[in-house]
Order: structure tokens, then sequence, then C-alpha cells
């Protein structure tokens, strides 16, 4: 099956021997009703393809393959109904490379699409399959570890930063060490609002990056002032 001049799908038609006359009459009449079939199946089947492919795109970072805000806008809710149906926790990361502007001042932005394309490997790699890994703008990433208490959390960030700590990006034969900053909240402990946890992990990484960057911190009440939230 053929549309834009790329397969779309392939059919496999099955008969019985054909042995006599009556059975090559219903060959030919059963090949020509599959032929009419697909003749009107392949226009339908090409579009929904084709929304198919573009709800992708809108979905996911074309430079990550990652998650992105659209996404999580389209999922978060049933997916805290159903941290709150279990009673359960759900920990928010908020990761920021440590001085990547360098990069692409001093490597160019090629070198700085691999190094990110790379820490979305690690990041996806240090996490399950059931959290969100979500490319959040630029060199910042979100994740979401769903069941996920906070003493896991904390361990959670602590392997990702260990992890990219380790990690060597290689870039025209050479190669790069960067370090990541972590912001941890934790959902409904922190608060019972999602957007509202999401600035809390923000807030921990912004005080990650003013005590020294490669580092994971924890959400703590002295961190903010709810008046001016």
């Amino acid at each position: 099956m053929m549309a834009g001049g790329k397969i779309l799908g392939v059919v496999q038609f099955f008969s019985l021997f054909v042995d006599s006359k009556e059975r090559q009459e219903n060959l030919s009449r059963n090949l020509q009703r599959g032929q009419q079939y697909l003749r009107e199946a392949l226009p339908v089947l090409h579009a929904k393809r084709l929304a198919e492919n573009l709800q992708e795109m809108a979905t996911h970072d074309t430079l990550t393959g990652l998650h992105n805000r659209r996404f999580l806008e389209s999922n978060i809710n049933p997916l805290i109904a159903g941290i709150k149906r279990r009673g359960s926790h759900m920990a928010v990361l908020m990761c920021d490379m440590d001085f990547f502007k360098k990069v692409n001042d001093q490597q160019g932005h090629e070198a700085g699409d691999l190094v990110l394309r790379g820490l979305s490997h690690t990041l996806q790699n240090c996490c399950r399959e059931s959290d969100m890994v979500i490319r959040y703008g630029g060199e910042e990433f979100l994740i979401l570890l769903v069941d996920c208490d906070p003493k896991e959390a904390m361990d959670v960030a602590e392997k990702i930063r260990a992890s990219v700590e380790d990690q060597q990006f290689r870039i025209e034969g050479t190669c790069l060490k960067k370090t990541l900053s972590i912001g941890v909240s934790q959902f409904p402990e922190d608060t019972s609002a999602f957007r509202k946890c999401v600035k809390f992990a923000d807030i921990s990484l912004y005080q990650a990056k003013e005590t020294g960057r490669n580092r994971v911190i924890r959400l703590v009440p002295e961190m903010w002032d709810s008046s001016d939230y």
C-alpha cells in the first residue's frame, strides 16, 4: 500500500488452492473486492498516518526526541489524578546543565545540540519507563518521577547528577565534560498544586546554582516567601 511515495502498509491475501473453475471465479471476485476496499481505505489510512505524525511533532522535541511542554500540558491531569487515587507521591526534578552557553559560544551550536542529545539519553537511562522526561526549554529539563517518595527521589537525582558528571561528550575528536544542577520538590508533600510544585523545583534549582552548581538541592520552606508566589 503506497501513499506519497512511501509504503503505508502491506496486505496479504490467502485463498483456497485453485483446483477448479469455481474456485478460480471466487478468487477473481475476492481480489476485485480486496482491490476496491484498498482503493477506498488508502486515503483514510494515509490521513490517519499524517495526523499521527503531526501529533508526534507537536508533543515531542525534535532535537532530543523527548516529550515537550505541550505533551506535559495534555497529560498532566490524568497523571495527577492517578497519583491522588493511589495516595502516592511524585517527585519533580528541574535540571539545568551548568555553563551550557559556553559550549555554544566556544564549540558552536552543532556541538551544543550533540551535548543536549547526549544529556537526554543519560536522563532517560537513569529513569524508569513510567517516569516522564521533558525538555522544558533550552538546556533545562523537567523530570517527573511517578510513585517515588522523597528519599528515593533524592537518590535518583543524585544518580542523574553523578552520571552526567562522569559522562564524556565526544565532539570532533575531543571529549567535553559537563555538570548538571538539580532542584527537587515533592508532590503532594510540598504542595497539592502541580504548577506550584514545578515552581518549587525551579527555586531549588536556583539554590543549587547559587551554592556552587553540580549539586542536588531539595526544597525547604526557607527558600521561598509565600507572599511572593
